[in-house]
This record gives C-alpha cells, structure tokens and sequence, in this order.
C-alpha cells in the first residue's frame, strides 16, 4: 500500500497536481493544450497538455490543502478582496501572512518531492522537506518555538507587466517549470503562472536583501505586490529573451 507524503498514512494516493488546478484550469480555458518551452538547445516547442500532476497525497490531504490553502488564498490573489492599484504596484488588504506564506510553500514542497520532468531542479533534503510537510499539516510557519520557516526562506511575488509587447491576458497565459537561479544574496527558485513571478530565496547571509524585482513580502496586514516590467527585471528578462529565442528559432515550423 503507498504511504501518503503529507501526513505518511497507508492509502490509495489521488492525482495531485504540482501547481494548483485552478491556475491551469484558466490558462486552458481557450485550449486544453499548451505550448511547452524548453530552455536548451535545438529543442523545439511542442504542445502538451502541462497538468503536471502524479500521485503523492491521499484524498484526505488532497481536499485539506485544497481547502487550508488555495481556494481562499488564489480568490485573494485573483483580487476578490479589498484591493487597490497604482502605476508601480497593487496593495492586498486584509493579508494572512501566514495563509499566504504557507499556500506558496505548499507548491515548492510539492516540486521537491515530484519526479516530473518540470520540476526536476527543485532539489531540497529530506530533513527540509519534512520540515514543510509539518509546517503544511500544522497550518504553522513553523521550524521550532523560536524560528519560523519564513526567518530563513523569503518568499517574493510580482505581477509581470510587458506592455506594449503583450497585453496583460496575453502575460497570464504564460505557466513556467521552475527554475533556479544563483546570485550575490543567495539562491532562487522561481517560476511563473497567472501572470505572476514567483520566487522563493535563500539569503546566503542574515544580511542578504534581494531586490524589489522579486517582491519579496513581509509579515503585515497589506500585501503590497510591485508591478515589474519584464526588461526591468534580470529573471524576467532571462525567462522571456529564452522564449522569444525559440519562437525565431522554430519561426518556419509549426508548433
């Protein structure tokens, strides 16, 4: 009998998806398939149909995550709430810190422990994994009575903007495997969905302050989400220059 990898019970295990079914259920409102890029060499795009899911929780845990965790917080994310817009961010109010915080981990723990090909660079010990896995259960940011996982891991969120390129439906229907970055404050993983970066980091000292593009967030009642232009960012920029790259190289082929 499989053990279930949220709260390790012996159960028949559903299909979970990685990144929440209600971001891909609207990227595929128009096509049940989508256009998968992949950042290597004379590799071409290919459709497929990107849900990204296998079997790691029981049913149990399916319907807890889905119920602690995303639909309150992608309905806060989708502005179903008290929010306000300016030229340079968006300001949540009513922020849970710790909802929030907890639904964002919640996707990079279950990256860690998938085998699927899109997320194959999110590489974390057992000894952290299991440390998310009972924070999740928990419903805490939680390490130990004094540290939180969020005094070690920042987790960031911007809204992409890449006007007058693309419109902001066009922006939201782009979905990326994770990546991993290296730089001078430490180590990132991010990805993008829904029109939104991602980015989850790992400051290499307690010193280390990643920059506004990433909208890195703090315990607060507002969540205030900057608005990055995708040439003002270097992940951004690193991310979309590789798109385009395949779209000129495959220009003559059809997809």
């Amino acid at each position: 009998m499989p053990v279930c990898n949220l709260c390790l019970k012996e159960s028949e295990l559903s299909q979970s998806h990685i990144i929440p079914r209600a971001f891909l259920k609207r990227l595929k409102k128009n096509s049940p398939q989508l256009i998968k890029i992949r950042d290597a060499p004379g590799v071409k795009p290919v459709k497929e149909n990107a849900d990204w899911k296998e079997r790691l929780l029981c049913g149990e845990c399916e319907v807890f995550i889905n119920k602690s965790y995303e639909h309150g917080q992608i309905l806060f994310l989708r502005g179903r709430g008290n929010v306000s817009k300016s030229h340079d961010k968006i300001t949540f109010r009513n922020f849970d810190f710790e909802k929030f915080y907890l639904f964002l981990l919640s996707i990079l723990w279950r990256a860690s422990i998938s085998s699927h090909e899109a997320f194959e660079v999110v590489k974390l010990p057992p000894e952290l994994q299991n440390v998310f896995r009972l924070a999740l259960l928990n419903r805490e940011d939680k390490i130990n009575n004094s540290v939180r996982i969020s005094d070690v891991l920042k987790i960031g969120i911007v809204r992409i903007t890449n006007r007058p390129y693309m419109t902001e439906e066009e922006t939201k229907s782009i979905i990326s495997h994770f990546n991993l970055r290296h730089s001078e404050e430490g180590h990132i993983y991010y990805f993008m969905v829904e029109g939104f970066l991602v980015s989850y980091c790992w400051p290499k000292t307690s010193k280390s302050e990643f920059p506004r593009d990433l909208g890195v967030f703090k315990d607060s009642f507002f969540l205030r989400m900057p608005k990055i232009q995708v040439e003002k960012s270097a992940v951004l920029a690193e991310m979309y220059n590789g798109m385009i790259s395949k779209a000129i190289e495959f220009s003559t082929e059809l997809w």
